[in-house]
């Protein structure tokens, strides 16, 4: 199974080495819960990706907005080129919706 195809660590022989001296149920437990906690790691960082995507697209549409009529950008639009107001980051910015809760 492609055994030389990475560099394999030290730690990565010592938990080889652990993992043989676990008994059937114990390595299957093993195996499950390292498979879940990749998947959830990949679907974080699936998520995050998402969300910095969907915050460059949603500067740049309101960066548009705020543009007079008949302009149009002539600097390099796109991921890349998209200035970020602020530092911080906020899954929403209640003061725009106006739905303070009172």
């Amino acid at each position: 199974m492609g055994e030389d195809s990475f560099k394999k660590s030290e730690s990565y022989h010592e938990t080889r080495n652990s993992f043989e001296d676990l008994g059937v149920e114990e390595q299957a437990v093993f195996i499950v819960e390292s498979a879940v906690n990749m998947i959830v790691k990949s679907v974080r960082r699936a998520g995050d990706a998402f969300a910095r995507a969907f915050e460059d697209i949603t500067i740049e549409a309101e960066e548009a907005a705020e543009e007079p009529v008949g302009e149009k950008k002539s600097s390099g639009a796109g991921r890349g080129g998209s200035k970020k107001k602020g530092g911080a980051k906020s899954g929403s910015d209640k003061s725009k919706s106006g739905s303070g809760g009172a």
